[in-house]
């Protein structure tokens, strides 16, 4: 049981970590001091909701700032249902305000694994179209 604890506590610490680091590498500008504590800050935060967790059941991770929603405006749908612009499904769409912001990850985590996928198809099937060469 402790152990199956542990593997978990660390499971969602590296979960963690990487959100942080992502967050990091998307800033615009070098992250600056400020941003480099609330940063500290949220992970400090985030591992003490994990550790004082109760009965090894991992609470929900506060989030300090609201979920954004991945829309992009391209807003069509393909032919498997899923937005072009961010790949959400028609109900993850409409039912976007309503979600926890632990729902709203799962979002995030599944439109991930759509794009990924997307672009594993795009890249290994060949273009039927001859290459034309340049003319310059």
């Amino acid at each position: 049981m402790q152990a199956k604890l542990l593997a978990r506590r660390q499971e969602m610490f590296a979960s963690i970590m990487f959100g942080v680091f992502v967050h990091a590498l998307e800033c615009s500008r070098p992250v600056g001091l400020v941003q480099a504590k609330l940063l500290l800050w949220t992970l400090t935060a985030s591992i003490m909701v994990i550790i004082l967790s109760e009965e090894g059941e991992v609470a929900e991770q506060l989030e300090f700032f609201p979920v954004q929603s991945p829309c992009r405006g391209i807003c069509q749908s393909d032919e498997r249902g899923f937005c072009r612009g961010c790949f959400r499904s028609r109900d993850e769409r409409f039912n976007w305000n309503k979600m926890s912001d632990g729902e709203k990850q799962e979002v995030l985590r599944l439109c991930r694994q759509r794009l990924m996928r997307k672009l594993r198809v795009n890249k290994s099937a060949p273009s039927d179209e001859p290459e034309q060469p340049s003319l310059f």
